[in-house]
C-alpha cells in the first residue's frame, strides 16, 4: 500500500487529549476512522480488504448496495487499527491534573 495507515493513525492520535475524549474513545476512534477513510486513495482501500472472506461482506449487502458493503467493510477495518493502537498506548498513559507547569 501505497497510503501508510499506521502512520496515519499516530499522526492522529499522537496529541494532548481531553479526559472527556478519552472517556469517549470509542467515538473517537470512530471520528478518526472516517478522517482516515476519506483521506485514503481507493487503492489502499481495496488493498486494505482484498483479502477479507466475502462470507463477511454478506450481511453488508443484505442492507444495501455492494459500494455501501466496501465502505463499511473499510470503515469497520480502519477503526479496528485504530482503536487496537489507541488500547495500546492508553497502557501507558499518564494523566496529570490541574495545570502544567
Amino acid at each position: 500500500m501505497g497510503f501508510n495507515l499506521d502512520k496515519e493513525i499516530k499522526k492522529r492520535l499522537n496529541r494532548k487529549w481531553t479526559f472527556v475524549e478519552i472517556q469517549n474513545m470509542r467515538q473517537t476512534c470512530v471520528e478518526v476512522s472516517k478522517a482516515i477513510y476519506f483521506e485514503m486513495p481507493l487503492p489502499d482501500k481495496f488493498q486494505l480488504i482484498m483479502d477479507k472472506e466475502a462470507q463477511s461482506m454478506a450481511s453488508y449487502i443484505l442492507n444495501g448496495t455492494v459500494g455501501d458493503a466496501i465502505k463499511s467493510l473499510t470503515t469497520e477495518t480502519i477503526f479496528s487499527v485504530v482503536l487496537k493502537y489507541a488500547t495500546e498506548s492508553l497502557k501507558t498513559a499518564t494523566v496529570t491534573l490541574g495545570e502544567e507547569e
